[in-house]
């Protein structure tokens, strides 16, 4: 009897284990690539970081392509590039800035539609700027 009790307390510890470690993987990096899907948790983790960390951390993913989702706050044409086109997104309190070619009909998006968008790193964020998302793309 207490043979079975160790093998499903065992069995436990391994299934919590691996579920804490899907979890990880699906906010950090994803089989796709992708290495956040999840605004939230990588802001959080960033956030935790002294400013030196972030420093080094930043030039470890600047570059990484992310997919997050918000809602948009406001959409328009870059002005110093009529070529391409801006979707500031709020996601809780804070904003991402997506650029991507003016091909995608960014003057249909409503403020406060939920959106999702994927891109690459360009530009931390922080408590008074927006994070910077560059070759941005609509997922539908």
């Amino acid at each position: 009897m207490r043979f079975v009790i160790i093998v499903a307390l065992l069995a436990a510890m391994l299934g919590l284990t691996g579920c804490g470690e899907t979890k990880q993987a699906n906010s950090t990096v994803s089989d796709s690539g992708i290495y956040s899907n999840d605004f939230t948790t990588f802001k959080k983790n960033y956030g935790s970081k002294t400013e030196a960390q972030q420093d080094e951390l930043w030039k470890t993913i600047k570059g990484k392509e992310i997919q997050w989702s918000g809602e948009v706050y406001d959409a328009f044409a870059d002005a110093s590039d009529k070529s391409t086109g801006i979707i500031v997104v709020r996601i809780g309190a804070d904003f991402v800035k997506f650029s991507l070619p003016i091909t995608e009909d960014i003057a249909s998006l409503n403020k406060g539609t939920k959106i999702t968008l994927k891109g690459v790193l360009a530009e931390p964020g922080g408590s008074l700027k927006s994070w910077g998302v560059t070759n941005a793309s609509v997922v539908k």
